[in-house]
């Protein structure tokens, strides 16, 4: 593998230049920890399986339980978390004046007004958590007209690539959100069927949000907060990742590592066995509980990304977020309450959700996703759920 450098790049602000690393070709050998290429200990390639032949017991038992990272491909246009029925002939990539070929990119320039999103550059990962930075806010339409237009350098100088951990898809497009869909495997997510379906009133956990990179952008290795597990849906672009399991990294370093500080040593991250895989439009990323991750855009790219805490009854939940739950609440702190009622709803095998696909409730874990069911439907239930526990006697004595 080999680098191309750059010369030292303008300062954006008070920050310190940076020397700008730009893979000319990408291999599994990339340290994702630092700014270093080296050889892996040991490389794998992440399984790709059609959504046509994807059952929910496989995703269980293959993914779920064994603690490894699946690409879902072949996912129907309609059925897309990226709102793809709004996207084939989109009438927005025709407009007079429209210099983007990429109608994703102006469905979003039309539909989404609201909300501000951080210009994020690349930084030194040993001393930067991610290996970036933040160094000013826009308002998000206006992000994404420089991110159409190249026009980030002519605004803040040769930064280099630049990305963004957006806000949610409801924040930034509220007509879009009403599209978006959940992958039928994780539509027991906290967030959206949330405590009223079970009387355990604790709110918790993520809605979808837009992560979105110029070409060769990348994240260093790190592991998301909360540690729970994390899918993302590929609207256009295309991004290569680097995995490693939580178990695997356990299993190598032990129970006890401090892994945040293990992964700004540059040599880190290569030093574990490391799931190398390249996710395209269309397609679906799932990377289980705590899992160790880095990322590079091959393309400029645009994805919709959910942490997710999922107590679906249709099948095991992930042990390794029960684990992680539960040193979460021994190691105490002021998150440990909120972590002691969430361990205290996962570990509770009456406390599980149903599981929705397009079509509606799914009790048949040998079967493959009849499509995907919208957030907003997701949404709906559980406001006629919550309005349910409001007028329940058991409410009412507490």
């Amino acid at each position: 593998s080999r680098l191309v450098t750059k010369p030292t790049a303008p300062g954006v602000g008070r920050l310190p230049p940076l020397e700008l690393m730009i893979p000319r070709w990408s291999h599994a050998s990339l340290l994702l920890s630092g700014w270093h290429f080296g050889e892996a200990a040991e490389i794998h390639v992440v399984e790709r399986v059609p959504y046509s032949e994807l059952t929910y017991s496989q995703f269980y038992r293959q993914f779920r339980q064994a603690d490894r990272p699946l690409v879902i491909t072949g996912v129907p246009p309609e059925h897309s978390p990226c709102f793809g029925k709004w996207i084939d002939g989109d009438p927005f990539a025709k407009r007079e004046g429209n210099r983007s070929g990429d109608p994703f990119i102006n469905l979003m320039l039309d539909k989404c007004r609201r909300g501000t999103a951080p210009v994020t550059r690349m930084h030194d990962g040993k001393l930067q958590r991610k290996g970036v930075q933040d160094v000013h806010r826009l308002p998000f339409r206006e992000w994404m007209q420089l991110f159409k237009d190249n026009g980030f350098e002519e605004r803040y100088g040769k930064i280099g690539p630049v990305g963004c951990l957006a806000g949610t898809l409801r924040q930034h497009c509220r007509w879009l959100f009403r599209h978006a869909r959940c992958p039928a495997y994780f539509s027991g997510h906290m967030q959206q069927l949330h405590s009223p379906l079970v009387g355990f009133p604790v709110r918790f956990g993520s809605e979808p949000a837009f992560y979105i990179s110029q070409k060769n952008f990348r994240m260093t290795s790190h592991i998301d907060n909360p540690k729970s597990e994390l899918w993302t849906a590929m609207c256009t672009g295309r991004k290569r990742y680097w995995i490693t399991p939580l178990s695997v990294a356990w299993e190598k370093l032990g129970r006890d590592a401090d892994l945040p500080r293990f992964l700004k040593n540059p040599d880190g991250h290569s030093s574990l066995p490391i799931w190398e895989g390249v996710v395209s439009r269309g397609e679906i990323l799932y990377l289980p509980a705590g899992a160790i991750h880095g990322i590079w855009a091959e393309e400029d790219t645009v994805n919709v990304v959910l942490d997710s805490i999922d107590v679906g009854g249709l099948g095991p939940v992930s042990q390794r977020n029960a684990e992680l739950m539960e040193e979460a609440v021994m190691q105490g702190g002021g998150g440990a309450a909120l972590y002691k009622n969430l361990y205290r709803w996962f570990r509770n095998p009456q406390m599980r959700l149903q599981v929705f696909d397009g079509e509606g409730p799914v009790r048949d874990p040998n079967a493959t996703a009849r499509g995907f069911p919208t957030f907003a439907s997701l949404n709906a239930r559980a406001r006629t759920a919550e309005a349910w526990w409001e007028r329940s006697p058991r409410r009412q004595n507490e």
